[in-house]
């Protein structure tokens, strides 16, 4: 136990879900990832996704996805490349705005499947695609993966 219970249960402010979520995000981003269990994964997928559809982090990701952009003028490259730095850093300093926006958001379905066919590893479209699925739902339910940290 690394002490998110505590971190996130002993505070006497009326926090939202998506505070609790961000304060999570920063605090299991000073581990190692090596040493990640199963819930610090998934809070780690789930700010990934973020920090990939946010605007305020990867506008081109953006664009593609709410279909803003029709033309074509992005490369799969500069895609890529905003999903790598979001798996690197980015997704360590997301932002309650950021997540309040991706919900709120008109991505479809088929537009995430297609980013993940030509952005993503094929080993790890599974999890994000159940990740995204479950976007909304798993950050409501957080906390109880946050008590297992």
């Amino acid at each position: 136990m690394r002490g998110v219970q505590g971190y996130v249960m002993s505070t006497k402010l009326n926090l939202t879900k998506y505070e609790k979520f961000v304060r999570v995000v920063r605090l299991i981003s000073q581990y190692d990832e090596k040493n990640y269990n199963e819930s610090e994964k998934v809070i780690k997928n789930l700010a990934v996704l973020a920090a990939c559809f946010s605007p305020n982090k990867s506008w081109k990701t953006y664009k593609v996805l709410t279909e803003e952009e029709k033309e074509n003028q992005i490369s799969k490259e500069e895609l890529k490349q905003e999903y790598e730095d979001a798996k690197k850093f980015k997704w360590k300093s997301i932002s309650i705005s950021d997540l309040q926006e991706i919900l709120t958001m008109p991505i479809k379905s088929h537009q995430v499947a297609v980013w993940l066919y030509f952005i993503v590893d094929p080993s790890e479209h599974e999890t994000y695609r159940k990740a995204w699925e479950n976007f909304d739902a798993a950050l409501s339910s957080f906390e109880e993966m946050a008590a297992s940290i």
